[in-house]
């Protein structure tokens, strides 16, 4: 088990999609930046532009001759003691922003399908086989990577977003200011940090479930795709709205409640969001497709 983690532990530091996302991260951010700063310049001459017409007419004559329009500006210039005042923020929740909103998991869906699918396009996976005392460790390897994807994208956003913030306020030379979370939302905030752990690791189990099935990369990174951005989701709460407006079974079923990207996007602070469910439903897809995978790894000829 060792040997196989280490190698392809190498194997994924040689992939060159793995490291697409930073950058992709980085220019998203520094963008944000620019335009957050635009639009906050664009508010201010807005505030300070407004104005007020009003119509003089000259008293005593047969007609209402308009004789001027008086304009006064009602904006509010921003002096030099309030500039000071303005500051850049950082917050606890935009440290884990990606991990919530399923940036992060589109693109570990995408990375570790492109990883799996290498082996067999390159022949690594005959030599892989032939060297292990047992092939169930072949998947559990890849389901660990997935697990070491996500830990390192999650820090490379965090670093990636203070570091720009940071960068940010030096030059515009404003401040610093925390955001921490309420007071008595720290141990709600873990519980959810927990969790959308869990919900990743169930989907980097049935990631690697279908690919021990299919050695299928389009196939794969649909699967990412829709279920990362909850298209899959949606097309489930339509049929099942469907089927209790036509059919009149399922009524009163809650399926939302049984959706686990749709809980972790609702937020921890959510009325839709249901922890106990997530919980369970993690837990057992994570059991199923893990013996899925290890299973079929076992079972199937190596070509």
């Amino acid at each position: 088990m060792i040997k196989v983690l280490k190698t392809d532990l190498f194997r994924l530091i040689k992939s060159k999609a793995f490291y697409v996302y930073p950058i992709f991260i980085l220019v998203i951010v520094i963008l944000g930046n620019i335009l957050a700063a635009y639009v906050k310049e664009m508010e201010e001459e807005t505030d300070t532009q407004g104005g007020l017409t009003v119509t003089v007419y000259e008293e005593g004559t047969e007609t209402d001759i308009v004789n001027a329009d008086i304009e006064i500006k009602t904006g509010k210039a921003v002096t030099d003691s309030e500039k000071e005042k303005l500051t850049v923020k950082i917050s606890t929740v935009e440290f884990f922003g990606n991990y919530f909103n399923g940036e992060i998991l589109l693109f570990l869906g995408i990375v570790l399908v492109i990883f799996c699918t290498c082996e067999t396009r390159f022949g690594f996976v005959k030599n892989a086989a032939g060297s292990v005392s047992d092939r169930g460790f072949m998947p559990l390897s890849k389901m660990i990577i997935g697990i070491v994807i996500t830990v390192i994208y999650i820090l490379e956003y965090a670093a990636i977003y203070a570091s720009v913030q940071l960068i940010t306020a030096l030059i515009s030379g404003n401040k610093i200011e925390y955001e921490a979370l309420p007071v008595g939302d720290g141990p709600k905030f873990v519980e959810f940090l927990l969790i959308t752990a869990l919900v990743y690791i169930a989907f980097i189990a049935m990631t690697t479930a279908l690919h021990e099935l299919t050695h299928n990369r389009a196939l794969g990174i649909v699967l990412a795709f829709v279920f990362s951005t909850t298209l899959l989701e949606q097309l489930l709460e339509g049929l099942m709205s469907l089927l209790q407006r036509f059919l009149g079974v399922f009524e009163g079923v809650e399926i939302k409640k049984y959706m686990l990207m749709t809980n972790v996007y609702d937020g921890y602070l959510s009325e839709n969001y249901h922890p106990g469910t997530t919980i369970v439903l993690s837990l057992v897809y994570i059991a199923v497709f893990t013996f899925l995978a290890v299973f079929i790894s076992k079972k199937k000829e190596i070509r």
